[in-house]
């Protein structure tokens, strides 16, 4: 909710409501956090969709981007979860970083401890590379590498509705696969 996504913070407050109403099932749950000068939980872990539709038109502008802090907050909430859920942060951002106490390192080893999967969509306000934060962009995609998930680049407000639901699908259709070895028997003399 810095200043400098503050022209796509209408679209992307509805956007996101209408991204809880999609990925919202059963005993899913979602917590919603605004991140500018620092992070604010607006919502916190619930299967009421409603409830995360009113926090995301909370949503309000402000100065800064403490996204470091977010990644770890958002990361530290998720470890707080029941262990056997699957955890993954949506994170929509400009890829800024301006007032974070948390390293990138700290939010690169958090997310990969939780096992949480990123996907960002970037909100570019300038679409070539002069004037863009593309520091901020490749710190993400090293952390998506770590976690997993997916990174998004819309080009049009309009694309985030067609983001949200590519990620919702996602979700929706991933499964988790583990192999554990048989143990050893000892021979036999």
């Amino acid at each position: 909710s810095s200043l400098s996504t503050y022209k796509e913070l209408k679209f992307e407050r509805e956007s996101a409501a209408r991204f809880a109403a999609d990925v919202i099932r059963g005993r899913d749950r979602m917590a919603l956090y605004q991140f500018a000068d620092d992070v604010t939980e607006l919502s916190g872990f619930t299967g009421q969709i409603a409830a995360l539709q009113d926090a995301s038109l909370r949503i309000a502008p402000e100065a800064g981007t403490a996204l470091y802090d977010a990644i770890l907050l958002g990361s530290q909430a998720l470890a707080r979860q029941p262990p056997e859920r699957r955890r993954v942060i949506v994170l929509v951002t400009d890829a800024g970083e301006t007032t974070s106490t948390g390293t990138f390192d700290q939010a690169r080893m958090e997310v990969a401890k939780v096992g949480a999967m990123l996907y960002t969509i970037l909100i570019r306000p300038v679409k070539n590379e002069s004037g863009r934060n593309t520091a901020g962009e490749h710190a993400l995609i090293t952390m998506e590498e770590y976690a997993g998930g997916r990174m998004f680049f819309p080009e049009s407000y309009e694309d985030l509705d067609r983001i949200f639901s590519e990620i919702s699908r996602d979700l929706h259709t991933q499964y988790r696969l583990a192999y554990y070895q048989p143990k050893k028997s000892s021979p036999s003399l």
